[in-house]
């Protein structure tokens, strides 16, 4: 994405979602979300003031795919909270 637009919002966002997709790459999702939801809040006041419609555009697809991918990791997030937690139960009834 780069800083095509000199809108000053974008590097930021860029670099924090590089972070992020690192993090998620290497299964870290819960360092990765809440990178993605940072680097996001970046790219949503970036296009408040982005005026090219064409770069707008491109930047609202990159924005909707990093919010599909943070709504995935909370799922999973979720789901793994959900299976420690009955793990715990189990075992605990074990003893």
């Amino acid at each position: 994405m780069g800083d095509q637009t000199g809108n000053p919002f974008f590097p930021t966002g860029v670099s924090i979602v590089t972070e992020a997709i690192e993090a998620d790459q290497a299964t870290e999702y819960a360092k990765a979300l809440p990178l993605y939801d940072k680097a996001l809040e970046w790219f949503l006041k970036g296009l408040e003031y982005e005026k090219n419609p064409m770069a707008k555009e491109s930047i609202k697809k990159r924005v909707i795919g990093y919010m599909d991918r943070a709504e995935a990791l909370k799922k999973v997030l979720k789901e793994q909270n959900q299976r420690g937690k009955d793990k715990g139960k189990e075992e605990g009834c074990r003893k």
